[in-house]
This record gives C-alpha cells, structure tokens and sequence, in this order.
C-alpha cells in the first residue's frame, strides 16, 4: 500500500492524483480543504500514528454518535496543503506503525492500518451568494497478512499477534460475506436473529459502520490482494481473503449522485 520512494504504493500515489485533481479543478468559485488521519489497530487496540511515540501506549477508543457514526476518539486529524504536506505526516505514522521480523519478513506489519483522506469540497455560486459544500471519505486500509506459525517460527509476542492478525482477518471475510447477503448489525453477544459479528474484532467494529455508509450514501469498496503465490505461499494466499467483487454501486453511478446534488459521500 506504501511502497518505496522508487516505486509508491497505492496510498501515495492516489494522495499525488488527488492533488493534481485539486489543481486543475480549484478556481475562484470551488475550493477544497483535505485532512489525513492516521491509525493503526495492533493486538485489538487503536493506536494513533501522527502522534509522538511513548513508553505508555495511549490506546484510543472507538465511539458512535448519531451526527458522526462509529469514529475513533481523540484521533489527530491534521489539515494537509499539498502532497508534501501529505508524504510528512506518511513517514511520520510508518515510523510509528508496529514491525517486527519474523522468519519470513524482516519488516513484518503487525498490525492494519487505516489512512483516511477527508476532502471538502466548497462550491460558492456568486450570482446567489450561496454555498454548497460536499464531504467525501477516502480510507486505505492496509491490512497485515495472514501468518501460519510454522512458516513464520513465531513464538511469545510474535505468535500472539499473528494469532490476532489471523482471526480479524477471518472475522473480516464472514462479515464481508454476511454484508452482502443482507444480514442486519450485531449489536454483541446474546442479540437475537442473524447477525454479523463485526464486536469480535477492533477492525470490523469500524467495518460495520463504514459498510453500512456503503449502502446508505452510494459509495465503492474495493480490496486488492497482492499475494505470494508461489510453493506454500498459495495456501496463505486463501486463507488471507481472496475478497469477491464486494463492491455496491459503479463509479459511474456514485457520479451520477453527485451531480445530482448529494451533499455526503463516504
């Protein structure tokens, strides 16, 4: 999702095209402002990024509210001006964000990682002297691969969170699979009627939420899985999540929504 400095990943370079796009279309009539958040979940726990290392882990909490959704609490999030502003704040949170080596990786990412860019877009009509403002979310999640103790040699702290890593990521593929069937929100343990177990995971308690705004404000979802195929590395590729289209409307039609004035888009 990073990259390197010789080759960006995909979170980079949509950063830069987004910049290019602002530039181009920014005029005296449309503005945009832009905002990074940065966060990592590790061992079941939400950690921000952009903030300073320390010897005590400041976990932070996910809530809901009616005007926001399910949000983390307390997250740094910072205003960016253009793509330099933007590569900063990504050095800042990878060097941060939880490694470790293991047998198979000496960097190992031992957690998931969320990078949310938030645009606005404010459109002034000076024949009216009105605004239009409109919101729109784009989070790049980069998510740890799944580990199988054997290959890895993993033990003590090491074992323990690929022990983690494996079960959100399985959480993850039923919750997937449990959305797109039309299943309703678990609310937790001992609710009644089918339900998706997005509690049992940091991670899908955010997906929950952020796959309903989905449905609800005509967004797209896409997972890119960028596999080992080769000898042993194929059965890992399975099981990490090998995501069919999930996916809920085409571009063509969010833009469609757009054009027709929709004033929120996630």
């Amino acid at each position: 999702m990073m990259g390197t400095p010789d080759e960006p990943g995909l979170i980079p370079r949509t950063c830069s095209g987004l910049f290019e796009r602002i530039e181009m279309e920014q005029n005296s009539a449309i503005t945009y402002k832009v905002h990074v958040s940065y966060f990592e979940i590790y061992n079941e726990h939400v950690k921000d990024l952009l903030t300073p290392k320390s010897n005590s882990p400041n976990y932070l909490k996910i809530r809901e509210s009616k005007s926001d959704g399910v949000y983390v609490q307390n997250l740094t999030d910072e205003p960016v001006r253009n793509y330099e502003d933007i590569v900063r704040l990504m050095k800042v949170g990878d060097m941060n964000r939880t490694t470790a080596s293991t047998k198979m990786n000496d960097t190992s990412s031992r957690s998931h990682a969320v990078f949310t860019l938030t645009l606005k877009q404010i459109q002034h009509d000076l024949s009216s002297d009105s605004t239009i403002e409109r919101l729109a979310r784009m989070r790049l999640v980069d998510l740890a691969g799944s580990e199988r103790a054997g290959r890895t040699e993993a033990t003590g702290q090491r074992l323990r969170e690929g022990s983690n890593i494996n079960q959100s990521l399985t959480t993850d593929r039923l919750c997937e699979d449990l959305q797109w069937a039309g299943v309703q929100w678990d609310e937790g343990p001992g609710v009644g009627g089918p339900h998706g177990p997005y509690w049992q995971s940091e991670r899908n308690e955010l997906y929950q939420k952020h796959a309903q705004d989905l449905l609800d404000d005509g967004a797209a979802y896409r997972c890119f899985c960028t596999p080992q195929t080769a000898g042993a590395g194929t059965a890992a590729f399975v099981t990490s999540g090998c995501y069919q289209d999930c996916s809920h409307i085409s571009p063509s039609e969010a833009a469609e929504r757009a054009e027709s004035g929709s004033e929120k888009f996630t």
